[in-house]
């Protein structure tokens, strides 16, 4: 009886860990940048409003930036929604129930998750794998090697 409380206690610390781990990694990874450092001393001129014009690539072209420059692409796009075309791997859920369209990459054990808005429900069950689609997130980062947008909508392209 005694090693089950154990063992149900080493289980529920290890979950309390990783739930912790994850708390830090997504404060880590939030979509706020800070300011370049020295950007204010070295006399920058204010980012124009076109900055916020929506940043249109390919998925493709996206994974080519990060993994050539990680810095330079986040700040390419920062504060800007990003639109781009890939086909659906997946039509999943996340853990908190929104939809999810995983995206094809090269590497087929990795996809790209681009995480709907809730309202994009119905859209989403309209989907099917191999489908190519158009989706506008509006943040974009690169985690775990592959670049993970947020609230996002997607269009089956034309």
């Amino acid at each position: 009886m005694m090693n089950i409380f154990k063992r149900a206690l080493m289980v529920l610390g290890g979950l309390a860990l990783a739930f912790i781990a994850l708390g830090v990694v997504a404060v880590m990874s939030s979509d706020k940048k800070a300011p370049l450092p020295g950007a204010a001393q070295a006399g920058a001129a204010p980012v124009p409003a076109a900055a916020e014009a929506v940043y249109v690539t390919s998925l493709r072209q996206l994974i080519e930036d990060y993994e050539a420059n990680e810095v330079a692409t986040d700040h390419r796009i920062a504060g800007r929604p990003v639109r781009l075309d890939g086909v659906i791997h997946a039509i999943e859920k996340d853990m908190f129930g929104a939809p999810v369209l995983a995206l094809r990459t090269n590497n087929e054990f990795l996809p790209a998750p681009m995480t709907l808005n809730r309202s994009e429900a119905n859209a989403a069950a309209a989907f099917q794998r191999g489908q190519r689609v158009v989706v506008t997130c509006e943040g974009m980062k690169f985690l775990v090697g592959r670049p993970s947008g947020d609230d996002c909508r997607a269009a089956l392209m034309k």
